[in-house]
């Protein structure tokens, strides 16, 4: 029974393969830095500086759009799903108050692509960051 138990709890840890995307990103236009991190068995990021620190005015629920975007989550469930690949989470752009799906692809050490679209990968754009 016990043997059951941590292996479930083991499972549920990211693997160390996994965590590869771990650590401070800078987004593509160099504004924001986001903080990557496991949360739970899956990966989420955290806005954790600003070129110019503002509030989420274009969220469209309303009681939100006064909360600040620094130390806002705004990438969950992203899913590790094969090396230097990971799928089947969300992102929120505070820019325009859209959440979308999301897919990461380390391309090297220092860049990642961050796939967002609505729908199939196909109709979305692509960003990258860099460490």
């Amino acid at each position: 029974m016990t043997w059951f138990i941590l292996s479930l709890l083991f499972a549920a840890e990211p693997s160390a393969l996994s965590k590869a995307l771990v650590g401070t990103w800078t987004s593509q236009d160099k504004d924001a830095k986001i903080d990557m991190y496991p949360c739970g068995q899956f990966f989420c990021g955290r806005i954790v500086w600003l070129k110019e620190p503002k509030t989420d005015e274009n969220n469209p629920n309303l009681k939100l759009r006064s909360r600040p975007v620094l130390q806002l989550e705004i990438l969950t469930h992203l899913r590790f799903d094969r090396p230097d690949h990971w799928e089947d989470g969300s992102i929120y752009d505070p820019k325009t108050g859209n959440t979308y799906h999301c897919a990461a692809t380390l391309r090297s050490n220092a860049k990642l692509e961050l796939r967002g679209f609505v729908g199939m990968p196909l109709f979305g754009r692509t960003a990258v960051w860099t460490r």
